[in-house]
């Protein structure tokens, strides 16, 4: 039965690549290029980035008349690799065939950059066995790149840990592994830079970000392009989706007419999520956390003050937005733990509905560590803690922190990298310090909080920008096939037949009129 399944989606699958390959040929004629002119994409299996790349790589190929080449990433030393690759190039075996139609001319695999061994162990001397701390790690540059929180993160990732163990077998031989490939990478972008012209990713964090890293230094124009927005980035500004610092200078500029039926929605909006609709204005949600009320009382009754701390996922990418005031998410909770055993608190946890069971099961572990912290079910509704009490709520930079605002309680963040940052309905401590000693003193703390400041944060996080640079009705899309569907060969299906010669004019005229606005 699995292999019959196996063999009917590679079979639909075929039909949808012939579909695409067909439309891109069609639609995305052959430029002759300098060959010395490069553009760099990474390699991404998600079919609504490859349709999106099919279009942004197009046009920058056409600016630029340059080749495209591919870039694939590994951490695996194996000849078997390089084989495997060269035989799925040259067969054009699934989505090798896809980027060769929209114009990918060479795939190239990393390589393993430590053929000089003093060389390579002097440089892991120098940058690796000096580190004292998970914050040195974080911070590490090599050649003025950052790097050191694309490796924190992706060790968390693809060894699905909630830390890192400095001294861990594992992590040095991953750390050495990493620096090899940043080498090679380095290497490469030093020697091409002044052909390489634009770099395209479909992310700006992990390893797969790394050549992006490199080629900012350099000041080569390096974009993250997905199916939902167009970013560009700079040395100064190396994540996307940051523009949350602008918000309230952007909604000034709306015109006042509009301003409150905007707030209205947001409203509106919010009010679908409280009353349990899953998905509202999250493409990610599967589940709802504000589902019905149980009758069975899960906080104490006491006139003690009770705090509700949101836990994220552990492994997901804890510095998508930049550092924040922990090292990561595990450190964050053990800190609150100590601080637990200090103060005269009721403590809860509680992870979101659709959590991962090994970010479960580090809860369970340090849970019973700090034993004032009680776990909650990762089902009962926030409406629920609410009715029952909850007074302060703990978060990195999770989207609690405008949901309890808008119901009256006060989040207190703990980054300055958050979505929210540039409010004031939250608390936002600027240190540990800061941070250690707000909360070991929430009895003093009191914040009035604007609610229609709340709701012009929603309408500026999820109403303002449409995500239709690619999909005309993103929403709408969204809501008729899923978001898990459109990482999926099915989006040709229903995208395909939208891209008339008008919509194909209108994408090309957004991406030049972002391109040439050099923001």
């Amino acid at each position: 039965i699995l292999m019959f399944k196996q063999i009917t989606d590679y079979l639909n699958f075929l039909k949808y690549k012939n579909q695409f390959i067909f439309f891109n040929k069609k639609n995305f004629f052959d430029i002759k290029n300098e060959k010395k002119n490069i553009i760099l994409v990474e390699f991404n299996t998600n079919n609504l980035s490859i349709i999106a790349y099919s279009f942004f790589l197009n046009f920058l190929k056409k600016k630029h008349k340059a080749k495209i080449i591919s870039y694939l990433f590994t951490f695996e030393k194996s000849l078997f690799q390089r084989l495997k690759l060269l035989i799925l190039n040259n067969i054009n075996y699934k989505f090798f065939g896809i980027y060769k139609s929209f114009g990918v001319e060479k795939f190239i695999l990393n390589k393993f950059n430590n053929k000089d061994n003093k060389s390579f162990l002097n440089l892991y001397q120098k940058y690796f066995k000096n580190l004292k701390s998970k914050k040195d790690l974080l911070i590490l540059k090599i050649d003025g790149i950052l790097i050191g929180d694309i490796l924190y993160d992706s060790y968390l990732r693809m060894n699905n840990l909630p830390t890192i163990n400095l001294n861990d077998d594992n992590f040095i031989n991953f750390s050495k592994k990493f620096l090899s490939i940043f080498l090679y990478w380095n290497d490469y972008i030093k020697k091409n830079k002044k052909n390489i012209k634009a770099i395209a990713v479909s992310h700006c964090v992990y390893y797969a970000a790394l050549p992006m890293r490199i080629c900012l230094k350099h000041k080569i124009d390096s974009y993250q392009v997905n199916g939902q927005s167009l970013y560009k980035l700079n040395k100064n500004e190396l994540f996307a989706y940051k523009e949350f610092k602008e918000y309230p200078k952007l909604f000034k500029k709306i015109k006042n007419k509009n301003k409150n039926k905007f707030l209205l929605d947001s409203k509106k909006r919010l009010q679908m999520r409280f009353e349990g609709k899953i998905g509202v204005d999250m493409r990610y949600s599967t589940k709802s956390a504000y589902g019905k009320i149980k009758k069975k009382r899960l906080l104490k009754k006491s006139k003690k003050i009770k705090i509700l701390i949101a836990a994220h996922c552990f492994s997901d990418s804890p510095h998508s937005y930049g550092y924040n005031i922990f090292n990561d998410f595990y450190d964050w909770i053990n800190t609150l733990g100590k601080i637990s055993e200090k103060t005269n608190y009721d403590w809860y946890i509680k992870t979101h509905p659709d959590y991962i069971e090994s970010s479960r099961l580090t809860l369970i572990e340090l849970t019973n560590k700090y034993p004032k912290i009680k776990m909650l079910p990762s089902s009962v509704s926030h409406n629920q803690l609410i009715k029952e009490g909850v007074n302060f709520v703990l978060t990195c930079y999770g989207t609690i922190a405008h949901e309890y605002a808008a119901r009256n309680i006060t989040v207190i963040n703990a980054s300055l990298n958050n979505p929210h940052i540039a409010y004031d309905f939250n608390i936002n401590p600027k240190s540990l310090s800061e941070y250690i000693k707000i909360i070991s003193n929430l009895k003093n703390l009191k914040l009035k909080i604007n609610k229609k400041k709340v709701y012009e944060f929603y309408y500026m996080r999820y109403l303002h920008n449409a995500n239709n640079w690619l999909i005309e009705d993103y929403k709408s899309l969204q809501n008729l096939i899923g978001h898990k569907s459109f990482s999926k060969p099915i989006i040709y299906e229903y995208l395909l037949p939208s891209f008339s010669n008008e919509r194909i004019n209108k994408i090309n005229k957004t991406i030049k009129n972002f391109i040439d606005s050099r923001e």
